[in-house]
């Protein structure tokens, strides 16, 4: 199961990929009615593994209003896409709620160090909206 999560999280995922996957996981969640937790946690950390590795990177420092909007719009932009492109196989597994907390704990941490910056009251603002 934790290889058909890989394989989706992955960027060679296909939809007939997506399509044997919702399969396998309705047929296992008839079998358990629960993930033992130990195997929850594997799955759990792979969500956050791939949030990690997609999150668009900080701007740099210095007057970079543009790329700070750049920034925003990217991450936006990917966390709509992966979540439109995830939620089938995802939410049949339970685990599209940890996709959602894993994309908005890394959003907000990302604003955070962002706000820490020595910024403009433009890129302040910027922020704002």
């Amino acid at each position: 199961l934790l290889n058909t999560l890989r394989k989706i999280l992955s960027d060679q995922s296909t939809p007939e990929d997506f399509d044997s996957a919702v399969e396998v996981l309705k047929t296992w969640s008839k079998l358990n009615t629960s993930y033992s937790q130990d195997w929850l946690c594997e799955y759990l950390q792979e969500i956050d593994q791939f949030v990690e590795r997609r999150f668009p990177t900080l701007p740099a420092e210095g007057p970079q209003v543009q790329q700070i909007q750049d920034f925003l719009k990217s991450a936006q932009s990917m966390i709509y896409d992966e979540v439109q492109r995830l939620t089938p196989v995802l939410k049949d597994a339970g685990l599209l709620d940890h996709l959602m907390d894993s994309y908005s704990r890394h959003l907000f941490t990302s604003l955070d160090l962002l706000l820490k910056r020595d910024l403009s009251v433009q890129e302040i603002f910027c922020l704002l909206l």
